[in-house]
């Protein structure tokens, strides 16, 4: 785990912290189901943000799950 993972890791102990950010640093990192983790959780939080939306994408495309994948309780309103 590189360096800016493990500082902001250890943040998650105090909740200090935003799961759009952590997301994007474990995908850096390459833990990538630690990314949908914090991705999903915001996303359940900001369902009409077009980032929190793109990080979601992001991550499920980085698994190999981007085409023809829908995210669970997701759609448009």
């Amino acid at each position: 785990m590189n360096k800016e993972v493990k500082a902001i890791a250890a943040d998650e102990i105090t909740d200090h912290y935003d799961d759009h950010e952590l997301a994007l640093l474990y995908l850096k990192a390459g833990d990538l189901d630690r990314a949908l983790e914090h991705a999903m959780h915001e996303y359940k939080c900001h369902l009409k943000n077009i980032d929190v939306n793109e990080n979601v994408a992001l991550v499920y495309y980085k698994r190999g799950e981007g085409e023809g994948s829908e995210v669970p309780g997701g759609g448009a309103e």
